[in-house]
């Protein structure tokens, strides 16, 4: 039997992103017959960085003020220099600052296998580091994509083409997320709308609350429940108070652990204006929530309409106040929970989308003349 093969898996950092998350799992549960994984990042830093070292993944970091930095340069080498010590045959970045900085050195370290991810739509990514992913695209061997609709977008926006890409789903693990007690908040409510989001612009969330007015205006039993951080944390808490609604509004904050969170939510929204494939939504559904997300991306590969979840057009509030509306009642909410449930059970294991990983991984590699 042939002896492990070391890869080194990168990112800019390591906390409770859905970039970072698939790299963690990918670290911790490859099949370490196969695979040595190592771990880089250009800030080793975050929540996942605990579990990585309980697990004994080799973690290493390549610290540098900015790409226009000659110290950029300098981590370069330090990049270099750890892909020759370790004998690194298999680079794979998870996001956009690890593909900027790991694919243009991994090239000139002649790594035998070099591959990046694209995990969200690249007008969320302008300017020149748009340009510089695109010249990352034609030294790599391969761009893995988390969702049907985003592989279809760079074919035609980027001029990627489909043999370039391999669609690899997120996983969600299916022995922790499921039903259960959930979090102790809004013991006034009967039924529970929330999300779990990082507050930036376009995740849409100030569009889910100006939603939920007209909800709680029609139904006093319903509750909405903010789960995540971010540059619009105060902005959405203000316009909640602004409306009058903080006494059915809970916003956590950002949290090591989104699980008793989702477990108190009856409804889980996801109003992003863009989306690649959610792991949020990939969680929700698989504890058993209803699911209402924005007609964007990848979303309705996993929520079909009135089958397995609702969908609105992303922005429209009305739209969204609408479909909230709809499953305020339990017999109809209740069906298209158990339906959506069994949905992603079926088909997004951590089993399968690990497999088509490693597979992949042997696939290029064998190709590429290492094992």
């Amino acid at each position: 039997m042939n002896p492990p093969v070391p890869i080194l898996l990168l990112s800019y950092d390591l906390r409770f992103g859905g970039s970072e998350r698939q790299l963690a799992e990918v670290a911790q549960h490859l099949d370490r017959s196969r695979f040595r994984p190592h771990v880089g990042c250009i800030r080793l830093q975050g929540g996942r960085r605990a579990e990585l070292e309980r697990a004994g993944v080799p973690l290493v970091e390549f610290s540098f003020p900015s790409f226009a930095s000659g110290q950029c340069v300098m981590a370069g080498q330090r990049l270099r220099t750890y892909i020759r010590r370790h004998r690194i045959q298999l680079v794979h970045s998870f996001d956009v600052p690890g593909t900027m900085f790991g694919m243009p050195f991994g090239f000139l370290s002649r790594v035998p296998v070099l591959l990046s991810s694209q995990r969200a739509f690249r007008e969320l990514t302008p300017g020149f580091e748009h340009r510089l992913l695109r010249f990352t695209d034609r030294l790599v061997d391969g761009v893995v994509v988390n969702s049907a609709n985003l592989r279809a977008h760079l074919a035609k926006s980027d001029r990627l083409h489909l043999s370039r890409t391999t669609l690899i789903y997120n996983s969600v693990d299916l022995d922790r997320f499921t039903p259960g007690a959930g979090a102790d908040v809004l013991p006034q409510c009967s039924i529970v709308i929330g999300s779990t989001a990082m507050l930036r612009p376009e995740k849409g969330v100030l569009d889910l609350v100006e939603a939920f007015a007209q909800v709680a205006a029609r139904d006093a039993r319903v509750g909405l429940l903010l789960v995540g951080s971010g540059p619009l944390y105060e902005p959405i808490k203000a316009r909640v108070r602004e409306l009058g609604l903080s006494d059915r509004c809970h916003m956590a904050g950002g949290v090591t652990d989104v699980l008793p969170w989702l477990r108190r939510m009856d409804v889980f929204v996801l109003p992003s204006l863009s989306e690649a494939l959610s792991n949020s939504l990939l969680e929700a559904m698989a504890v058993g929530c209803a699911a209402v997300a924005s007609e964007v991306g990848g979303n309705p590969e996993l929520v079909a309409e009135g089958e397995t979840g609702r969908l609105f057009a992303a922005g429209d509030v009305q739209q969204l106040a609408e479909r909230l509306l709809s499953l305020t009642e339990t017999e109809v909410r209740q069906p298209l929970a158990a339906r959506g449930q069994a949905f992603v059970r079926g088909r997004f294991s951590r089993a399968a989308s690990l497999g088509a990983m490693a597979d992949f991984y042997q696939q290029k590699l064998q190709h590429a003349g290492v094992v």
